[in-house]
């Protein structure tokens, strides 16, 4: 192979790996990845209830995410799929108590199939509840 014949083929690969990569904003149609995209709120209880509970998460206007739980099958790490409020009351019920917590969270945002693929918006509330 030539030296020319080389450079052609250099320059030529450089150009159909500009153009793959809409180098030139032509439209050329990106495709996505379909990687898991983990969405929405998880509730991670910073202590172990001796008793039934539950877990609710809501907001004003709307039916609250509610999760029973027991020792023997017991919720430390709940996640409420495909929601993400911009704050949120979580409310911890059992037979004697209830307590009520306001948060804000803060949402870590991801692109795992590309930034043109949408994105992905998760973030983690402890809560503490007592022993």
């Amino acid at each position: 192979m030539s030296l020319r014949s080389l450079s052609r083929l250099v320059l030529l690969s450089g150009l159909a790996l500009l153009a793959a990569c809409d180098g030139w904003g032509i439209g050329i149609e990106r495709v996505c990845t379909d990687l898991p995209c983990p969405m929405g709120l998880s509730v991670q209880l910073d202590g172990t209830p001796a008793t039934e509970y539950s877990v609710a998460a809501q907001v004003p206007g709307a039916a609250p995410w509610v999760v029973h739980c027991t020792p023997a099958r017991p919720c430390d790490y709940i996640v409420f799929p495909d929601f993400t409020p911009p704050s949120v009351e979580i409310v911890y019920t059992t037979q004697d108590t209830v307590v009520a917590k306001g948060f804000v969270p803060q949402y870590e945002v991801t692109y795992p199939n590309g930034k043109d693929c949408g994105e992905c918006r998760h973030a983690i509330l402890v809560v503490p509840i007592g022993d």
